[in-house]
């Protein structure tokens, strides 16, 4: 996993042409969880907390970003997210290990995509908004293989 983090330049591209960033988080894929609303006994209002989660993943990813070598850019940007989970002990097989797979189980690929996205947010974009395409893969990570994430940035 180590070997995939850094610049890559695109096949038939020339100096000063976009770049593409591949980064990799390790450890158990992260994903955007709700707002929690409580009504304030004393003063009547509905205030918001967020989970704590949300904003310590965001700056772990963040900081993966940084080491990378991501710097804001202006214009259009391209983001490509594969959320690798840890295989469940359940799944394991003996005679013939599980190699990667397709994973349908919660948590569903826009809230990965959403922490992920906000998190790049002043790091390899200005704003979030700039994001003109995106893809979101979820598997299972190969049998004994750790989870991991793996984010790809490149200028559109």
């Amino acid at each position: 996993m180590a070997g995939r983090c850094g610049v890559v330049r695109p096949e038939g591209a020339e100096e000063g042409e976009a770049l593409k960033t591949i980064f990799i988080v390790p450890g158990e894929p992260g994903f955007k969880r709700r707002a929690r609303a409580f009504v304030h006994n004393v003063l009547h209002v509905v205030k918001l907390s967020q989970p704590k989660e949300n904003a310590s993943y965001e700056a772990k990813v963040a900081t993966f970003a940084r080491a990378a070598g991501l710097v804001p850019v202006v214009g259009p940007v391209v983001l490509g997210i594969t959320a690798y989970y840890t295989l469940p002990r359940s799944k394991h097989r003996r005679r013939k290990p599980c190699v990667r797979q397709a994973k349908t189980t919660k948590p569903d690929w826009d809230n990965i995509g959403k922490i992920v996205s906000d998190s790049l947010n002043g790091v390899a974009y200005l704003d979030d908004a700039q994001v003109c395409r995106a893809t979101v893969t979820k598997a299972w990570a190969a049998q004994g293989e750790a989870g991991f994430l793996e984010v790809e940035v490149e200028q559109a």
